[in-house]
């Protein structure tokens, strides 16, 4: 477990990409578990409903999948979905345990201000080199899109849950 968390420590800090993962459906459905309970971890933190809270993790989740599968199909790369898919998830589970230690030790209204706009740079910049390599595209691409995911989620969650999240 530790090696796979230095994996994606890794990534993270852009010494390897998703091609550096295996392709495995286990390795891949182990780090959704990671990556939902960790977002489930922060809805007490948070002052949403609980059962808004979980139906805003499943729409993050449906909606990466369904964006990774088509930009993937789009290029015709889909064999990298598990790759893609895996490094994504330990990226967000890296980055939801930054989120949890966050939310404990800020005050909320600072979290708002001090935490999230950088969270959302680096993410950027993260997530967009896990996709210029997915896609075989480049850095600003891969930025590009990830913003675009990053968007239309919260444009969905807001959809279907108000000015919950």
């Amino acid at each position: 477990m530790l090696q796979l968390l230095q994996a994606f420590l890794d990534i993270a800090l852009w010494r390897k990409g998703p091609q550096d993962l295996p392709a495995s459906w286990l390795l891949t459905a182990l780090s959704l578990i990671g990556y939902v309970a960790l977002y489930c971890a922060q809805i007490p933190l948070v002052d949403i409903d609980p059962r808004t809270g979980f139906g805003i993790v499943a729409v993050d989740v449906a909606m990466l999948g369904v964006w990774l599968w088509g930009l993937l199909a789009l290029v015709g790369r889909p064999e990298r979905l598990k790759q893609t898919l895996t490094a994504w998830l330990g990226v967000g589970i890296l980055f939801g345990a930054l989120d949890v230690l966050v939310l404990l030790l800020m005050p909320q209204a600072m979290v708002m201000v001090a935490w999230w706009g950088p969270r959302i740079l680096v993410g950027a910049l993260i997530f967009g080199r896990v996709l210029m390599h997915a896609l075989d595209s480049n850095l600003f691409t891969g930025m590009a899109l990830s913003i675009a995911m990053y968007l239309s989620t919260y444009l969905m969650v807001d959809t279907l849950f108000g000015s919950a999240q």
